[in-house]
């Protein structure tokens, strides 16, 4: 019988608590768990039964049973562990201390940083720097040039024997020297060039210390993690893990919408490809719920961590219309509210920036037109509405259930009810901050999740068909897209463009631009 992957879960909050025991259930083994501190950490791990537990995100990333990675944490944490996940992970046999030796140590920064007793850790280190460095630079180096000396297919083969060399040719001097004056370096912008400077060190240190290494034993290199991970914070940090995803495009790199994997959604999706309702014209949507807030301040209360209604459950509201109707918006008009600033638990110098209340339309591709509105100053019971209005009639998914009504018809009829019944033990955990169709599609990912990986001769490869209803990293940086343009125009009172990033842009604008927002 065929294994299958063994799983990294990231996170410790009610998310993480529902996935590990909805993977064991499909026969995936969790072979290592992330939490922000130690504690967190070891509290989940022993509830869980999971042996190896850290608060270090490469003691996981680098755990030798771990080829599948789970990431379900704040948003502002979710780039930096997906992109290290898919680019950055070595596997070292053994670990030893060596000297680092060579002919070409003179043109080593003289830092002292390479010169006796390096070990493989610092060999992790200065590969998974060079990768980061690359990916952030492939995609800078786009704008200037279609011949960039560092577009290459694989950037592991630059540490290949004879790569180094011609890699690195028009940019260092001939006395070892960074040059700046170079052919090559020439034609990009100095912070291009100061990125490149530190990505050659990296390749230059690591290349070095696995030329020593491998005198001794073996170093195989991995070329990385499959990710399943939640939404990022913000645009760029989207992008990032886009041009991540674009250099391994073998390794599953996917946003967990579990509302796509929802039957009534793929069967609402095959009822408006069979023209049911006939031409879209209109999507309206209704989410009503309670506070999001939870016990104590955190990341939910702050607009710019990825907080609030729009960002937690519209994002995936933006996606999952797109994907039904196959149509992405060009201009949005919205308004966000913060009605509860400050509660029992969030008070004195604390108050809470993230909205509560959004409403916003969405101007899609061919004229159809979309309303979404996001309360969550509603108690009582969750509401969650899709409603895909047509030329010929109309469908309507409440909670799991579909709907339908033709213009010809005096009333709607049924076209599927979910009978699936959620493992009672979840319920009684008292996970009421997951709405019960949320906890149902992440049942219904997992098990997308097993078919996709279960006859595979290798445990890291995987069948693209079970998951294919999935949102890809370009689909997240899309909803980031459609989410920023919906706080431009709350901000405006206007219609705002919907732009997608195409170029990482420069960080002292993004900062400049927060501050103006802020007004500080």
């Amino acid at each position: 019988m065929k294994m299958l992957p063994g799983v990294g879960v990231f996170g410790t909050g009610s998310a993480a608590r529902v996935l590990v025991p909805l993977l064991r259930a499909e026969g995936f083994s969790i072979e290592a768990l992330w939490g922000k501190t130690e504690e967190e950490a070891k509290q989940l791990a022993e509830e869980m039964n999971i042996s190896f537990y850290t608060s270090r995100t490469d003691d996981v990333l680098l755990h030798q049973d771990v080829d599948l990675v789970c990431i379900n944490i704040p948003p502002p944490l979710t780039r930096q562990i997906a992109v290290k996940a898919l680019a950055s992970c070595v596997a070292i046999n053994r670990r030893t201390s060596v000297e680092c030796w060579s002919a070409e140590a003179d043109v080593l920064p003289a830092d002292g940083v390479c010169s006796k007793g390096c070990t493989e850790q610092t060999l992790r280190h200065f590969i998974r720097a060079a990768c980061d460095e690359l990916l952030s630079l492939l995609a800078a180096c786009e704008k200037w040039s279609s011949e960039s000396p560092v577009a290459v297919a694989d950037p592991w083969s630059v540490l290949a024997p004879g790569r180094l060399g011609g890699f690195l040719k028009g940019w260092l001097g001939t006395a070892g020297r960074w040059s700046t004056e170079s052919a090559v370096g020439s034609a990009f912008p100095s912070r291009v060039r100061d990125r490149f400077k530190r990505l050659c060190r990296h390749l230059l240190i690591g290349s070095l210390l696995k030329a020593v290494l491998s005198r001794e034993h073996s170093l195989p290199l991995g070329i990385g993690k499959n990710v399943l991970c939640e939404k990022a914070a913000t645009s760029v940090d989207a992008f990032r893990m886009v041009t991540a995803a674009r250099y391994y495009p073998k390794l599953m790199s996917i946003v967990g919408n579990v509302l796509r994997f929802l039957p009534a959604f793929v069967k609402m999706k095959q009822l408006i490809e069979e023209h049911y309702v006939g031409n879209v014209i209109i999507c309206d949507v209704r989410v009503y719920g309670g506070s999001l807030l939870s016990h104590k301040y955190n990341w939910i209360c702050d607009e710019l961590m990825g907080g609030g209604g729009l960002h937690t459950m519209g994002t995936y509201i933006i996606d999952l219309l797109t994907h039904l109707i196959s149509r992405r918006a060009e201009k949005v008009h919205g308004l966000l509210k913060t009605f509860v600033k400050q509660n029992t638990a969030i008070s004195g110098i604390r108050h809470v920036t993230s909205d509560d209340f959004c409403v916003f339309q969405m101007l899609m591709s061919e004229g159809v037109c979309c309303t979404v509105t996001l309360n969550f100053n509603m108690p009582g019971s969750f509401i969650h509405e899709v409603m895909i209005v047509g030329s010929a009639g109309r469908l309507i998914a409440r909670g799991t259930d579909l709907y339908g009504q033709k213009n010809t018809a005096l009333q709607e009829e049924l076209l599927f009810t979910d009978s699936l019944s959620v493992n009672k033990g979840l319920l009684d955990k008292g996970f009421k901050d997951i709405p019960l169709l949320y906890l149902k599609g992440m049942v219904y990912m997992v098990q997308a999740l097993r078919q996709s990986f279960q006859d595979q001769e290798d445990r890291r490869t995987w069948d693209h068909k079970p998951v294919s209803m999935a949102a890809s990293f370009e689909d997240g940086l899309y909803m980031q897209s459609v989410v920023e343009a919906i706080k431009k125009s709350s901000r405006s009172g206007e219609w705002e463009a919907v732009e997608v990033m195409t170029e990482e842009p420069d960080a002292n604008q993004n900062l400049c631009e927060a501050l103006q927002r802020n007004n500080l």
